[in-house]
């Protein structure tokens, strides 16, 4: 058998096992690798919720467990596919003035652009919504409104602590 990690063919039957892959890493070490690799992911709360009429939304865990936070949102009701919004989670999103502006950005029947913005604060499992405006601008009409933002999703990215 040769000195390497190479699988040989004996007829129908594989000779041979691979020295090291994922298959022989532990579950520490593949959670160490996708923290290093920044692919680790936690769905913390999945559904539909108007902004204007639901603007706090429970968590399964704290946001604070991770580095990032994937909003996933739908900026008006005609629309089906979501805009992801990637917010950094850190002291400013939680001290003694919390919160940020999370702003999504879409189209109106392809003749103008919506913008909705929010202001984020998350305590503990509660993510809030507050100060919900809407800017459309088609044409030279610009108009506010209350925000119709719909949000979908919100992941946990990189996580830190649990």
């Amino acid at each position: 058998m040769p000195e390497s990690n190479e699988l040989l063919s004996a007829g129908a039957q594989l000779i041979g096992m691979p020295l090291a892959g994922p298959e022989s890493f532990s579950q520490q070490q593949l959670d160490y690798l996708k923290r290093a690799l920044g692919v680790d992911e936690t769905v913390l709360w999945e559904g539909t919720s108007a902004m204007s009429e639901n603007p706090s939304i429970t968590l399964s865990e704290s946001a604070q467990n991770f580095k990032f936070i994937d909003i996933y949102s739908l900026s008006h009701n005609s629309n089906t596919q979501p805009i992801v919004t990637r917010v950094s989670v850190g002291d400013g999103i939680t001290g003694s003035n919390p919160g940020t502006s999370f702003t999504v950005i879409g189209h109106v029947s392809g003749t103008g652009v919506r913008i909705n913005n929010s202001w984020l604060v998350l305590s503990g499992t509660t993510a809030s919504f507050t100060e919900q405006k809407q800017f459309s601008i088609i044409g030279t009409t610009v108009s506010t409104a209350n925000c119709a933002n719909s949000i979908t999703k919100i992941v946990g990215i990189n996580r830190i602590s649990s």
